[in-house]
């Protein structure tokens, strides 16, 4: 048994600290690590401005140690000459830009492995004192000591500029939602402005009301909540000032409840959020009472907290100060710190919530997922690795479920089975089997089809892996190999039936035609393909007319294929953005569509807009379904809304089909041409619809036949009805119409 406790308790272990040294002791003011691709900023006096990269951990060997500290790259970037004292990333298009303190602000690109210089903005009156990307990266905003603010775009354009008159600036920061900017006084007021630089309003500075005298803000920093929240509307916004106090609020209008408040017994420098906003790490120097004796270098210290005030660690660092911080990104949990001429890294081993039960060998740990705000539980059972199948309704139920031992690559699902393959097993799954009280299953090797054994799970890879798999019906399931090989095994027994090579090329998908007779293949160059499904007695028996139509068909760029499930020779296929309706190897007309092809039966396709779909999450729309007809379905409604009933007729009986016979039927019967829907049923062999209308022939009055006709055309019940002068009954006869246009009488 597990208990498990949804409040969350953090704590932080440290591992020791390691460091990289700065040429010729100059000493570092800015830094930024680049949580996408692994980047080290460092900018300091006399123009430096370096950019390092760590080599990654590439053995298995070396998984879990501390990560280690060599560097992949090395570059010093020139340009600046003066302190560089701030230093951004731009992730979203792989930019660094930096600013020293004469005012010049350098955009430099990634080009073949190389940093280069982008675009030069030299204002030459103030101290930049904040660079901030918004978190699309397409606007930056930039803050003069002077108070001049600037916010550009991407490309180098100026989007806007404004004069903050009667302030200082100290530091900026983008709102996640891109609407608001804040900008830091060096007085600690907090004005809050419009994505045009209209005024609207200060933020209320709780963590001061007992201070006096000078105060200076330290840093604005505000977790934008790309890898998911702590927890569901938690703090997010830190604000620090030097005196060693800091507030934490949700954002810039939480005004409904009181911010958290911090007393980090620091003089604080610098402060900064982990990847996942779990986090925030505060650097500066420890603070000592009045009359007690200090350290002659002073005493760094960075104080750890997670988003609700609770303090996790204090660690203390060499130096006098960390003059800045910056996360590694990318899961891990390695910070970087600025002090003097060094970067200091530490590795944090945070206090997860995971137990581990040895007699199941199972190990059970929490996580909260980056997409929702919902606390999820892992129970992984290490020893056995084994997969799960679920069968579900379509209301979403779980109808039955089984732990198997096969990674299921491939899948598919005939009637009562469903079957899965790895690249060297086919595991088949009878579920829901009445005869038992659990469902019964078979597996095979890909090399050994003649033996199905369930010991086989443990049995070598294979060096023919499987590629695809596809079912017909409950008859056969057809297996296509790497090596262009189809196999063919009968169900439910998965016994082995025949094997024929239908191409060179590596198989991406396979499906079969309604009568199992012709299989299309997709291959890994979007090549679709027709071949022809040896009978298993005579491999040359196949129509030598029909191969040689095979053997010409080629379509190019296809990624969708699906075969009519009520007419073997018709078959569609999505080629680009493009559908194309084949009856045998020729195409209809395209038609314009980036639909998935979710079915294809009575002469209608069922697309789905599977890109808007995904977009829109859980609130669907009926607008990314669609019905799409085959020319002949089009043609035949065309005729019955503009021509005759007969000249329809004759249009059926030259591409006769049962969907089109039963346009015929009901249009028949609106219009009670017994005789022409009467053969029309004949045609759909609708054995309940040609009683109907003999039924309807037995009517004499036509007050009688038009109500019943109505009651069945929109799909009423038809019950005993009794009319004055005319009595019947029609026994037991209750109708409707099917949303596909046929009809069932139950």
């Amino acid at each position: 048994m597990f208990a498990y406790l949804s409040k969350k308790v953090n704590d932080l272990f440290f591992l020791t600290l390691s460091k990289i040294a700065i040429p010729n002791n100059k000493k570092l003011k800015s830094l930024a690590w680049s949580t996408e691709h692994g980047y080290i900023a460092c900018g300091g006096e006399d123009g430096l401005l370096k950019v390092l990269k760590l080599e990654a951990q590439k053995e298995d060997s070396t998984l879990g140690l501390a990560a280690p500290t060599n560097l992949a790259m090395n570059q010093t970037l020139e340009g600046h000459n003066g302190m560089v004292q701030v230093i951004t990333w731009n992730e979203q298009y792989e930019k660094i830009t930096s600013a020293d303190e004469h005012g010049l602000i350098i955009v430099w690109m990634l080009y073949k492995g190389n940093w280069f210089e982008e675009m030069i903005n030299n204002r030459n009156k103030s101290t930049v004192r904040g660079l901030k990307w918004d978190k699309g990266g397409r606007r930056i905003c930039i803050a003069y000591e002077d108070g001049a603010v600037i916010v550009g775009s991407v490309d180098g354009n100026r989007i806007w500029g404004k004069e903050l008159k009667c302030t200082e600036l100290a530091a900026v920061e983008w709102a996640p939602h891109g609407r608001s900017i804040l900008f830091g006084l060096s007085s600690g007021e907090i004005h809050v402005y419009d994505s045009l630089g209209i005024f609207l309003n200060k933020l209320p500075i709780y963590c001061l009301y007992d201070i006096h005298g000078a105060v200076s803000l330290a840093c604005i920093t505000w977790y934008r909540g790309e890898k998911g929240y702590f927890e569901q509307d938690c703090p997010v916004l830190a604000i620090c000032y030097d005196v060693g106090r800091c507030q934490i609020m949700k954002h810039e209008n939480d005004t409904s409840a009181a911010p958290t408040l911090l007393e980090t017994g620091i003089h604080i420098s610098c402060a900064a959020w982990n990847e996942n906003g779990s986090v925030l790490a505060v650097g500066g120097q420890q603070k000592f009472a009045s009359g007690q004796q200090q350290p002659e270098r002073g005493l760094g210290v960075v104080q750890f907290y997670n988003p609700l005030g609770d303090h996790l660690r204090t660690l203390s660092v060499p130096g006098k100060q960390p003059s800045a911080c910056a996360w590694e990104g990318l899961g891990s949990l390695r910070l970087a710190l600025a002090i003097d001429s060094f970067i200091y890294f530490t590795n944090l081993r945070p206090k997860y919530q995971w137990t581990y039960c040895r007699s199941t060998s199972t190990l059970v740990y929490a996580f909260t997922r980056a997409d929702t705000q919902e606390r999820c539980v892992m129970f992984w059972n290490t020893k056995r690795n084994t997969f799960r199948i679920a069968v579900y309704n379509s209301l979403g139920s779980v109808m039955d479920s089984k732990t198997v031992k096969v990674e299921p690559k491939c899948l598919a699902m005939a009637g009562g089975y469903v079957v899965i393959a790895d690249s060297s097993l086919i595991y088949l799954w009878q579920f829901k089997n009445p005869k038992t009280l659990f469902g019964m299953g078979a597996a095979i090797h890909a090399d050994k089809p003649q033996t199905p054994d369930l010991g086989l799970l443990a049995a070598p890879s294979t060096k023919d892996p499987i590629a695809a798999i596809t079912t017909s019906g409950s008859r056969h399931l057809f297996v296509a190999r790497c090596s262009g090989e189809v196999v063919r095994y009968r169900l439910p027994d998965l016994w082995f039936d025949l094997a024929f090579q239908a191409t060179e090329k590596r198989p991406n998908r396979i499906e079969v035609n309604a009568d199992a007779s012709i299989l299309g293949l997709i291959d890994e160059h979007g090549m679709l393909t027709l071949h022809e499904v040896p009978d298993g007695q005579d491999e040359n028996t196949a129509s030598q007319k029909d191969q040689v139509s095979f053997d010409s068909f080629l379509r190019k760029d296809v990624w969708d294929l699906k075969f009519s499930e009520d007419d073997s020779k018709m078959f569609v296929a999505m080629e680009k953005t493009k559908m194309f309706i084949f009856h045998g190897v020729e195409a209809e007309p395209a038609v314009q569509t980036s639909a998935y092809i979710a079915g294809f039966r009575d002469l209608e396709v069922l697309g789905v807009l599977l890109d808007d779909l995904i977009q829109q999450g859980d609130q669907p729309k009926l607008n990314s379904i669609s019905n799409i007809p085959v020319k002949a379905l089009n043609s035949c409604r065309l005729l019955l809304e503009s021509a005759t009933l007969e000249k329809a007729k004759a249009f059926v009986e030259e591409h006769p089909h049962p969907r089109l016979w039963s346009l015929i039927a009901e249009a028949a019967l609106n219009q009670l041409c017994l005789d022409t829907a009467e053969v029309a049923f004949v045609h759909c062999q609708n054995y309940q619809g040609i009683e109907f209308v003999k039924s309807l022939r037995n009517m004499q009055s036509e007050n009688v036949r038009k109500p019943v006709r109505l009651r069945l055309l929109f799909r009423l019940p038809i019950t005993q009805p009794t009319v004055t002068n005319s009595i019947f009954t029609i026994k037991g006869l209750t109708c409707h119409r099917e949303e596909m246009g046929g009809f069932s009488f139950l």
